[in-house]
């Protein structure tokens, strides 16, 4: 290597050839490329605002530090994660009446209109024996409740007769003896003469006045004291279902783990004849693989004459929830909801069959 050459070579390797003896005090090199920003070691609080506009551009592409990053959620998603009610435009939570269902309490009686079956008496959360709107009072406690009675307020009557509430049957009969007087109204009262005048009286205690409807019905006797027979002693409970109530079938067992009739947690309800009846049932079938594990299997609810409902239909295991409403019978008497079974391809409520002792509920017309 020449002298020369190495001169230069050492003048590049030691930066003095920028502003060296050979005259080069500075490079501007923006002059050459003005559309390249150089970057500098200033301060924000010492930058001044540029004339250029291409550097706003080129500045609105950094984000600020305070702003909104990718990975950082946004109110409108956070919202999203906690509505627990995604459906429901008026619920975040379920809350006490669930989603779709407001927790609305109309009657302000402390029990929300979800679990209120009398939603707009706040006297009632049950219709009773007189339904929501009247109240379930005995005025004269004969034992017939004031909707019910002719007569409130007459021990001895529920209906007003020929003589009318207050007086005593049939007493504007004229007689001479007792079988002058028409038959007696009520059960435990019988005809007499009195001076002229035809009257009743209580019979007995100990007489019949209502036969048992069925086997899981007990009969009433007449007190001695009242002309009406007593209202109904109820069902035996020898016939009333237990809870929860679990049937064996098919090589699989089906357990009921709720039931309940017109929202109430029971599976005993008493109705009026053609009053609609609300019937809530769930539960599980487990299949044991004792008996054909792989069949097709269904089974059903139904009431005699009235519904069939069918459950499920698989060769597995499974979980049912059913809620369904049907008019009671038309005739007084007691009847159950029990339990059918079947093989079959799907659900053929026609070709099912009874399951012995499956009974899950009782509905009692009168």
């Amino acid at each position: 290597m020449t002298f020369r050459a190495f001169y230069f070579y050492w003048l590049f390797s030691t930066g003095l050839l920028l502003n060296s003896c050979i005259g080069i005090e500075s490079v501007d090199l923006t002059s050459r490329h003005s559309d390249v920003s150089v970057p500098t070691n200033d301060t924000d609080s010492d930058r001044e605002e540029s004339d250029d506009p291409d550097s706003e551009q080129l500045g609105s592409d950094i984000p600020d530090s305070d702003s909104q990053t990718a990975d950082e959620p946004s109110a409108s998603n956070a919202q999203q994660d906690t509505d627990m009610c995604p459906d429901d435009p008026d619920k975040l939570e379920p809350g006490i009446c669930d989603c779709g269902t407001p927790d609305l309490d109309s009657d302000e009686d402390g029990t929300m209109d979800c679990m209120d079956a009398c939603p707009n008496d706040e006297n009632k959360t049950e219709p009773g024996i007189c339904n929501c709107g009247e109240p379930d009072m005995d005025s004269d406690d004969d034992g017939i409740m004031d909707c019910e009675d002719e007569c409130p307020f007459d021990n001895q009557k529920t209906v007003p007769g020929p003589c009318g509430c207050g007086v005593e049957a049939f007493s504007c009969w004229e007689c001479v003896q007792a079988t002058d007087c028409p038959a007696a109204e009520y059960g435990c009262e019988e005809p007499i003469c009195i001076e002229g005048q035809c009257g009743t009286r209580p019979v007995s205690q100990g007489n019949q006045c209502r036969e048992a409807i069925g086997a899981c019905d007990e009969a009433e006797y007449c007190d001695g004291v009242h002309h009406n027979c007593p209202p109904e002693t109820g069902i035996k409970a020898s016939c009333i279902p237990g809870e929860p109530v679990t049937i064996k079938s098919l090589g699989r067992t089906v357990t009921f783990s709720n039931i309940a009739i017109n929202g109430r947690d029971t599976n005993i309800a008493y109705v009026r004849p053609k009053s609609n009846v609300t019937l809530e049932v769930s539960g599980y079938v487990v299949d044991s693989d004792a008996d054909c594990g792989s069949c097709m299997t269904q089974y059903y609810i139904t009431l005699e004459n009235t519904f069939t409902l069918c459950l499920g239909n698989s060769p597995d295991s499974w979980v049912f929830s059913v809620l369904h409403t049907f008019v009671a019978p038309e005739t007084p008497g007691i009847y159950f909801v029990q339990t059918l079974d079947s093989w079959q391809y799907d659900c053929r409520p026609d070709s099912a069959g009874l399951i012995p002792e499956s009974n899950l509920a009782i509905i009692r017309v009168e």
